[in-house]
């Protein structure tokens, strides 16, 4: 008859809590770095639509608008 084997002991609660710890700060420092190129993106067409809208309203009041 085949023996049960027995795994190494599990960790105690305190080494999974750390484990855990660990864990959800180097989630949320790969979080923080891929929010912060969203941000910059949101920040560069929120920029490209302004100057686009001053240009329009620029070539509106000369006449030479021209539609997409």
């Amino acid at each position: 008859m085949l023996r049960p084997m027995f795994c190494k002991a599990r960790k105690s609660i305190k080494e999974y809590r750390q484990f855990q710890l660990k864990f959800y700060k180097r989630a949320q420092e790969s979080l923080e770095v891929r929010l912060a190129g969203i941000s910059a993106a949101i920040n560069k067409l929120e920029e490209i639509v302004a100057k686009d809208s001053d240009e329009t309203i620029t070539e509106a009041s000369t006449g030479n608008s021209e539609e997409l």
